[in-house]
This record gives C-alpha cells, sequence and structure tokens, in this order.
C-alpha cells in the first residue's frame, strides 16, 4: 500500500512543510534512502533527514536534520543544526544509530538518538569540521589515506566528481562504503579513532548502486554499463598486495540471474540491498524487489509485475491506481529510475519490507507485508 508521498504528482518537489505534514500531502517529500529503527522511519532527500511513525495511519512526517539550500557541511552539533552538502546514502546500526554517507561532502556522518529529544549528529570520517560547499571543486577531502577517521581522504588523487556514496553496517557497528575515485572498498571500526582501512577494491568502470553485509560478507551490486554485477567481499582475507583477490564476482550478465527480466535483452540493474538475516533483498531499477540467495540465486519475487512491453515502464499502464492497495505481484512500481545514482531504496522491519522511489526522484514510500 502507498504509505507517504503522491505517486502521481508531477509538479516540482518544492514547499514541503518541515515543522511537519500528513503523510499524504502535497507537494510530497523528496524521497531517496530510507532506514527504520524501532516504530520510526527515516527518509534522507540528500539535503535533509525527515522522520515519521509508519504505524500511525493520518500521521506526520516532519524534517529533523539539514535544511535545502545547503550553504556548509556542519556535523558535530544538535540535529536540528546539522547541514548536509549532498547525501548518497543511508543505513541504520543495530544500536540505533543512522550512518549517512555525504557524497560532495567527503564526510561519514552519525546520527545519535534520532528519533529522541538527544539527536545530535557526529563526524566519523572524512571532513571534520563547517566546510562551505566546494561547488564543482567536489567532493570534500579529496584524496586517497586510510588512518584515524579525522585525517581519512576519499575520492583518489584526480580532482572531481569522484567519492564515497554507498553504505552498510555490519552487527558490531562497523561501517563499509565504496570509494568510486579509487575503486577501494573501506571498512571505518568502532574503536575511538574511527579508524579507516581498505578492505577491497572493485573495478572503478563498476558503479557500485549498493552494499550490504551479510554472514561475515561484505556483498555489492550494481551494473558494468552492460551487464549487472553482484560481488563477494571477505573483509579479513584483504591482501594489500593482491588487492582484488578477496573479490568474488558471483554473477555478471545482462538480467539473466532475474526471472523476469531474462531474455529482455535488458540488464535488471540491481539498485539497493538489504540484509534479512539469511538473505539479500533486491530492488531493481526494472521495478521487482526479489529475495536472493548469496550464490545469486533468486529464491523468490516480492514485489512489482511485468508491464505489456516487458519489465520496466515509462508510466502507469492501464487502469492501475497506485493510491490505493494492490497484491504485491500486481504493483507497478514507479516508473522510469527513481535516481541517476541509485534507488530505489529499501528498508526491513521484521516481515515489513519499505519501498522508496519514483520518477526521476523518489516522491512516494510503498509497505508490503510478507509472509
Amino acid at each position: 500500500k502507498l504509505l507517504a508521498g503522491d505517486p502521481l504528482w508531477t509538479d516540482d518537489l518544492v514547499g514541503e512543510k518541515p515543522a511537519g505534514q500528513a503523510l499524504l500531502d502535497d507537494p510530497p517529500v523528496r524521497n531517496e534512502a530510507i532506514a527504520i529503527i524501532g516504530n520510526t522511519m527515516f527518509v534522507e532527500t540528500e539535503l535533509e533527514l525527515w522522520s515519521f511513525d509508519p504505524s500511525k495511519p493520518g500521521g506526520k512526517i516532519a524534517r529533523i536534520a539539514g535544511a535545502e539550500p545547503s550553504k556548509f557541511i556542519q556535523a558535530g552539533v544538535p540535529c536540528k543544526d546539522t547541514r548536509f552538502l549532498v547525501v548518497r546514502d543511508m543505513t541504520a546500526t543495530a544500536d540505533g544509530k543512522l550512518v549517512l554517507i555525504d557524497y560532495v561532502g567527503g564526510a561519514i556522518i552519525e546520527i545519535t538518538d534520532p528519533a529522541g529529544p538527544n539527536c545530535m549528529s557526529h563526524w566519523v570520517a572524512g571532513t571534520h569540521e563547517k566546510t562551505d560547499d566546494p561547488g564543482n571543486d567536489y567532493p570534500l577531502a579529496h584524496g586517497d589515506q586510510d588512518g584515524p577517521g579525522a585525517d581519512a581522504l576519499f575520492g583518489g588523487t584526480e580532482p572531481n566528481g569522484a567519492g564515497i556514496h554507498k553504505v552498510a553496517v555490519d552487527p558490531a557497528g562497523n561501517i563499509y562504503t565504496w570509494d568510486e575515485g579509487t575503486g577501494k572498498v573501506k571498512m571505518v571500526g568502532t574503536d575511538e579513532a574511527r579508524t579507516v582501512s581498505t578492505i577491497g577494491r572493485i573495478d572503478t568502470g563498476d558503479n557500485v548502486m549498493s552494499l550490504a553485509f551479510l554472514k561475515g560478507k561484505l556483498y555489492a551490486t550494481g551494473v558494468d554499463g552492460t551487464n549487472d554485477f553482484f560481488l563477494e567481499i571477505d573483509p579479513d582475507a584483504y591482501d594489500a598486495k593482491n588487492p582484488t583477490a578477496n573479490v568474488k564476482e558471483i554473477f555478471r550478465n545482462r538480467g539473466d540471474q532475474f526471472p523476469e527480466v531474462a531474455g529482455s535483452g535488458h540488464p535488471a540493474i540491481p539498485s539497493d540491498l538489504e540484509s534479512d538475516g539469511e538473505a539479500l533483498i533486491v530492488s531493481s531499477q526494472s521495478q521487482f524487489v526479489w529475495r536472493m540467495s548469496t550464490d545469486g540465486t533468486v529464491l523468490a519475487t516480492l514485489a512489482g509485475s511485468v508491464g505489456e512491453r516487458g519489465p520496466g515502464r515509462i508510466e502507469y499502464e492501464g487502469d492501475f491506481n497506485p493510491t490505493i492497495p494492490h497484491p504485491a505481484d500486481e504493483w507497478q512500481l514507479g516508473f522510469s529510475l527513481s535516481n541517476p545514482d541509485g534507488g530505489p531504496w529499501l528498508a526491513l522491519s521484521g516481515s515489513t519490507l519499505f519501498w522508496s522511489g519514483g520518477y526521476a526522484t523518489g516522491k512516494h514510500i510503498l509497505q508490503f507485508t510478507c509472509k
């Protein structure tokens, strides 16, 4: 069912009410990555962080951090004073924190007590002080340096346009991200210095669209321009002399791994990964959600339907009404791309699956109850 936003909204996504607005009010709050902690859903919009309680019909969504427009990045302050430049991903830790990747700001930021009265932001790695928007000279904290989080640099030595932009966490709270500029997979420890270390390397020609941690391994998925790919990275087996040796390619093909897309001639474009503790939940820009084993076998199609012209619609077909509930296998999951960098995004809470997406930029969130 439709939980928040307006999938039929066609105007600009401006004019929302930061102090709070009904979940289905127009204009909808722009939504990208989502995460859930307890009874609270968190939504990042690139520049802001919003929250609401999905268990309360008729509830409200309100801004808790960030502001748009933003001329600087700032953390280490109460959430209301926190500012982002361009957030590219977000996840929740087992102990109730949020982790955000600010791509332009060159920073990993944690939010503690995100649903409570003591909501605070904290610098973790990369940029560690209030800094103005660098304009075209992004990302901030540009370079290639491991070590204490305050000294870490991301993006490589080539100027402009590459940096960290995906995130996953393990049960112990270690943070994982991929540096597009260097191809290096990074881990940020939970020690006091929040030490950054390299744990693998992925070809920079691969567009990593999501990361997830499951049973001691890190998984990465995305597209290479032609094919979907799915990789397994063993953090404990990293060898600096052979940095790709611990990266195992599970599959690389043109949509053939996914039953509704196989044979269509198009990649599925797997876009977000979430772990349910035993397997991975995969969203796609071909408008399906699958449950997949770590060997790349699709175990079930959880949501989505094939259009009249095959997978991947450009608009809603027939008399489909996205504002009313439908069985999961009848849903037309948005249309066109949710975002050129990623999405649709997923979040899991027990047997409840949340989907965030839309046209061009996310503008609605769906809720599915799975058996």
